[in-house]
């Protein structure tokens, strides 16, 4: 396998940046990690936040046991956080498709 495809399968397959660090250049790949796992701690929080809140409506009775209202739960909470989401997903997003893209480049040069 040549390097311009291990740098591109590794950036897609395992994360962000880990390409560039395969091709030896590990200061432009934290250009793609750092943001990437800030955007990835950051949405994951969000999600464990939302789960935990619906998780004790559940527990005290506030939300019955029928998926029909979870979901409606879920997807108002969703709405709550805003365009937050939306741009945190957009930078992991831009994040790992440039990080693909420029491992396969940096490496065919």
């Amino acid at each position: 396998m040549n390097r311009a495809l291990a740098a591109s399968l590794l950036n897609a397959f395992v994360f962000p940046g880990a390409g560039h660090i395969y091709l030896k250049r590990a200061s432009r790949g934290l250009l793609f990690l750092a943001p990437s796992l800030v955007a990835l701690f950051v949405l994951m929080q969000r999600v464990l936040d939302t789960a935990s809140g619906i998780a004790d409506r559940l527990a005290d009775g506030r939300i019955p046991l029928d998926p029909t209202a979870i979901a409606t739960e879920i997807s108002r909470q969703g709405t709550l956080h805003g365009g937050a989401t939306d741009v945190l997903s957009a930078v992991l997003i831009v994040c790992w498709i440039g990080s693909i893209l420029d491992g396969y480049f940096l490496a065919r040069r």
